[in-house]
């Protein structure tokens, strides 16, 4: 109802878990012409939910471009207690119930047992916002008793630099768009573990069957962990991979001219 010459629904996230269906919703994206969203299941979950016209919705992949590092990798090195040997995997992630920490740290119990028959030393590192979960995930820490090898940042602005520090990024979750963790950890050049989730998969690509655990799955991902904990070549091989991969469909510069596209070609001239 307002003057503006066009509107754009913009769905970030798993349509499912982000709208309830209410006949609103339904009305607003009857009223609205475009619809962009960063994955290719997105749109049959807004055909689903609230109805929506697929031929109205357009796909458009998130642009990664980190920021320059604030810190060196030896500073966070000595901020996360690790010795130059020390084995690190990292997850990027607010402490919200969308986000499984706790099949997580269930398996990094079981990842610590393992490795430690193998004299390697590691650190998993906890990066987000403290908000609904932060509590009961400080808990289970504290119950699975693996408070030594395991880090709790909070907040951090220097992702690049803590990422750049790190041997493995990981993201356990109950679900998903595209997520922009694991394109960060993408285009440092990390190997990526996550959950078998549609949009992780999109992220990672066509080869990451392999990489990928069932939800709730501790035991698996504990497995594929420790596989990659003990082979610096293959994570080697997999970052390099995912690099190639960020630039070749999750650069900026491609985000913005495929959405300036698809807005142009709805605008009506203006």
């Amino acid at each position: 109802f307002s003057t503006a010459s066009l509107y754009v629904w913009n769905q970030r996230n798993d349509a499912n878990m982000d709208l309830t269906g209410h006949k609103l919703e339904r009305l607003a994206m009857y009223l609205t012409p475009l619809v962009i969203c960063n994955a290719k299941h997105i749109p049959s979950l807004l055909v689903a939910k609230i109805k929506a016209d697929k031929k109205k919705i357009h796909v458009v992949y998130n642009g990664v471009d980190l920021k320059k590092p604030i810190h060196t990798t030896d500073w966070w090195r000595k901020k996360i207690g690790a010795e130059n040997k020390t084995f690190i995997a990292c997850m990027v992630a607010n402490f919200r119930p969308q986000k499984d920490h706790e099949t997580l740290l269930k398996a990094w119990k079981i990842v610590m047992d393992k490795l430690k028959d193998n004299n390697i030393s590691a650190i998993l590192v906890l990066a987000g916002a403290p908000q609904f979960t932060f509590e009961s995930v400080q808990s289970l820490i504290n119950q699975l008793t693996i408070n030594d090898s395991v880090k709790v940042l909070g907040q951090v602005e220097d992702i690049t630099g803590l990422l750049q520090t790190v041997n493995l990024g990981l993201l356990s979750s109950h679900y998903e768009g595209l997520p922009n963790a694991v394109l960060e950890y993408m285009a440092v050049g990390l190997p990526v573990i996550g959950t078998d989730l549609p949009g992780i998969r999109e992220a990672l690509g066509p080869d990451s069957d392999s990489l990928l655990t069932p939800r709730k799955d501790a035991q698996k991902l504990a497995a594929i962990i420790v596989r990659l904990a003990l082979d610096t070549n293959l994570r080697k091989k997999i970052g390099n991979n995912n690099k190639k991969r960020i630039a070749k469909f999750f650069s900026v510069q491609k985000m913005i001219r495929n959405s300036l596209k698809i807005i142009a070609l709805h605008s009506d001239g203006h």
